[in-house]
């Protein structure tokens, strides 16, 4: 629910894991149950998923937010990571291989940057980035035969006018071309990747444009009882 990042607050992140996957109360499946990353360090992994831990609820899909596989431009997207993405990887890797092999899955979110990190070279360091992680994924009775990690590419969205537009200004959208022979040469060099749908943008009420707008809005808006 874009609450902070989960791996600063473990402890509840395990309890509410717990409470939505127990029968008695909420009853989700833990294939429907996904904890969303940034990794600040190589030991979150093991940590979100419960390795080591005595009765611990069955393991959620973990969404790695990478964005980049280069560890200079990684560290200027994401300033709050502590370790390079190699070490992420293989902090990664570890604990995939304590979950039996049906659980290993994965999630790398990537959000697409025009002119920052959409163009081919960085389609090609991202899927050679990533195949350690497939090989720590891998099941062979899996029946569909992929590798158990998904790319999802997000076009970015701009901040929708007002505060959230300054903020962003450095950034832009890519074109519908970028993101097309991205995810292209993905498919090329076997990734599984797919484009997440974009809802809303045409009243600026899309992913990461409505934290600016709605504040904003509010304080134009007269308190019941005060008119």
């Amino acid at each position: 629910t874009g609450r902070g990042e989960p791996a600063d607050n473990v402890p509840a992140v395990r309890g509410a894991l717990a409470a939505l996957t127990d029968r008695r109360r909420f009853g989700f499946s833990p294939r429907a149950v996904t904890v969303s990353t940034v990794a600040p360090t190589a030991a979150a992994f093991g940590a979100l998923l419960g390795i080591g831990e005595e009765e611990a609820p069955p393991p959620p899909a973990i969404a790695w937010s990478l964005h980049a596989a280069d560890a200079s431009l990684r560290r200027r997207l994401v300033p709050t990571a502590v370790d390079e993405p190699e070490a992420l990887r293989e902090g990664l890797c570890a604990a995939l291989a304590a979950l039996p092999p049906r659980r290993r899955r994965l999630v790398v979110e990537y959000v697409l940057l025009g002119g920052v990190n959409d163009g081919l070279a960085e389609a090609d360091e991202l899927a050679a980035f990533l195949r350690p992680v497939e090989t720590a994924c891998f099941d062979p009775g899996r029946a569909s035969r992929r590798t158990g990690v998904l790319v999802n590419l997000i076009p970015y969205n701009d901040g929708g006018g007002g505060a959230a537009a300054r903020l962003a200004a450095r950034y832009e959208r890519p074109t519908w071309a970028a993101i097309d022979a991205f995810q292209a040469r993905l498919r090329q060099r076997g990734v599984w990747v797919s484009v997440r749908a974009q809802r809303g943008a045409d009243d600026s009420s899309a992913c990461g444009q409505l934290w600016a707008q709605q504040p904003q809005a509010r304080r134009h808006q007269p308190v019941a009882g005060m008119v």
